[in-house]
């Protein structure tokens, strides 16, 4: 195999098991959040505790140090985040389909998601150009563009034909986007649902099946369905 073949082949089976490593974290972490919901009513306050005067302006915000729960308080609210991690891994909990995905760790794995799409895409350039298919100067110039021009080059019969859909790779490319480039408004603007993942997990399947290499759907779809079982209802 060459050697650049091998490498691009081996960020994509790296940046795949990221990907499933990070979602999973993510929706424990989810599940967590609804035990330790339930059971932070549990909690009796100390007497001293108290809720914290509002700074007038952002900045200070940032700044603020004010004490608003005793050690003692805090030091239960930890022990019961730290049992809700290791019960949610046991948990019977399900999350539904139509939850939003409210963990910042989602960012991970949107950002590592594309990355697999645009390591495979590249490969598949890289191969079309050793075989001699496309001249060596669009190579080059297709190299340097967007994954979304990678894309629609490399696939357009498919695409034409709609063997291919590509509406939720094109919504990853979009978060992704917010992602790498996080500000104030990209809390916004990543709005992502359990299901719109599971969708873009799909269409990345259909994808890594026309793809040379050995990742394809079968892969995508036993994590997928793995995650499903356990977190999922």
């Amino acid at each position: 195999m060459n050697e650049n073949v091998f490498k691009l082949e081996e960020a994509g089976y790296y940046f795949f098991n990221e990907v499933f490593y990070q979602i999973n974290e993510v929706l424990s972490l989810m599940v967590a959040g609804e035990i330790f919901g339930k059971t932070i009513l549990d909690i009796e306050p100390e007497s001293n505790d108290k809720m914290p005067s509002i700074p007038e302006h952002i900045i200070d915000s940032l700044n603020y140090n004010g004490f608003v729960l005793s050690e003692h308080t805090i030091s239960k609210m930890n022990g019961a985040w730290a049992r809700a991690r290791v019960d949610a891994k046991h948990s019977i909990l399900k999350l539904k389909r139509k939850d939003k995905i409210n963990r910042i760790e989602v960012l991970g794995h949107i950002i590592n998601l594309s990355l697999l799409v645009e390591s495979s895409l590249n490969k598949q350039l890289f191969l079309l150009q050793e075989s001699g298919e496309i001249e060596n100067s669009i190579f080059k110039s297709l190299d340097r563009s967007e994954v979304l021009s990678k894309l629609m080059f490399i696939f357009k019969d498919q695409i034409l034909n709609k063997s291919l859909k590509i509406d939720r790779i094109k919504h990853l490319v979009s978060l992704r986007n917010q992602a790498v480039h996080y500000k104030a408004s990209s809390t916004k603007s990543i709005d992502l649902s359990i299901e719109d993942l599971l969708c873009i997990w799909e269409q990345i399947g259909e994808l890594l099946e026309l793809v040379d290499g050995h990742l394809g759907k079968a892969d995508i779809m036993k994590h997928k369905n793995q995650l499903i079982e356990k977190w999922i209802d």
